[in-house]
């Protein structure tokens, strides 16, 4: 009995390679276990994901004021992350602790927008911390990179190298930094937001994060090398970055970046909806055969709650879209005109 549970013999290379696959396949799960947890957090989320709030909507917004929901966060993501001795938040994977540009920015936003109520001068000082991070850890074309290798959608569309960028990283890292300056006057946190432009006008294939989908421009969140992954969520919050810039600084690129980027959005939102829910990507769309990664109720009310914040930058022009997945949200499904889905 004792050599069954002993087994002393060395593992071949199948062996090896089917355990490093599943390891990695675990590894991804955590990652978006994770982010989950980060967006759920967000919105508010107290109570488990077994009981999703409804979505909170937005009918204003201040860029020099509290982001989003940030300043009500609960509490639970941070307790799945390590701060180092600088103040700068890691985040745990299953190959070790790893700086996520995109963590360090939502906890900056955080910390700020608490601030913001509070008055409390230890928030603004970890806010301060975060700036000073993002500026030392800026690279030479602007962006803020994932230093370690990922695998989206279990790889569907290519894994991405140490060193990738993302969209929705610089775009919070604009919308941190902005305010930042707005409070601080410091020039070297104006200067680092306006740098993060540069990567929207790089292609995926040069490092970058501008893709395209039938000739219209894309920023990517996940840059994926095989094909395009075109996350929803993450390319909105990279537009409410360029918004902000736009804003704080007049900056006439950001404006071009923002308005080409909606137009995009205008067009290709259709993709995304599913009738009953909305997809967290259009992996589908690029792959072909394979089903659509139709977003969990976190999601969808996290894509409901930025369309809130859309349509006050756009007047109202996402408006039906926002009503008919607050439909979804309530399980009223889509009914065809023609009664296809009667």
């Amino acid at each position: 009995m004792a050599g069954c549970l002993n087994d002393s013999s060395e593992p071949n290379d199948s062996q090896i390679e089917a355990l490093e696959k599943e390891i990695l396949e675990l590894e991804n799960l955590l990652a978006m276990a994770n982010a989950t947890l980060l967006e759920d957090s967000i919105l508010g989320e107290e109570d488990g994901i077994e009981k999703p709030l409804p979505p909170l909507l937005f009918e204003q917004y201040n860029i020099t004021g509290q982001y989003m929901n940030h300043a009500n966060w609960s509490g639970d993501l941070w307790e799945r992350v390590t701060f180092d001795n600088d103040g700068i938040p890691m985040v745990q994977y299953s190959h070790g602790l790893e700086y996520v540009p995109t963590t360090a920015f939502h906890w900056g936003l955080l910390c700020f927008s608490k601030w913001i109520i509070s008055n409390n001068q230890s928030q603004f000082d970890d806010a301060m911390k975060i700036a000073v991070w993002a500026v030392e850890n800026q690279s030479n074309i602007g962006g803020w990179g994932w230093h370690f290798n990922y695998s989206f959608s279990r790889g569907a569309v290519g894994e991405l190298s140490s060193g990738w960028y993302n969209s929705m990283t610089q775009g919070l890292g604009m919308s941190f930094l902005t305010r930042m300056y707005e409070e601080t006057g410091n020039e070297s946190f104006k200067q680092s937001a306006l740098d993060a432009i540069e990567l929207f006008e790089v292609h995926v294939d040069h490092g970058g994060v501008l893709r395209t989908y039938n000739g219209q421009p894309w920023y990517e969140e996940y840059p994926t090398p095989n094909a395009g992954s075109f996350v929803l969520n993450g390319y909105i919050f990279a537009l409410v970055g360029l918004h902000d810039l736009h804003e704080a600084f007049n900056s006439t690129k950001a404006l071009e970046l923002y308005k080409n980027g909606t137009n995009s959005l205008y067009s290709m939102i259709g993709l995304f909806d599913l009738g009953c829910s909305s997809s967290y990507d259009l992996v589908h769309h690029s792959v072909p055969g394979t089903a659509p990664n139709i977003a969990s109720d976190f999601y969808h009310n996290l894509h409901i709650s930025l369309f809130s914040i859309m349509n006050v930058f756009e007047n109202d022009g996402f408006q039906t879209v926002e009503d008919r997945w607050i439909g979804y949200a309530n399980e009223q499904c889509f009914t065809s005109p023609n009664g296809a889905n009667a």
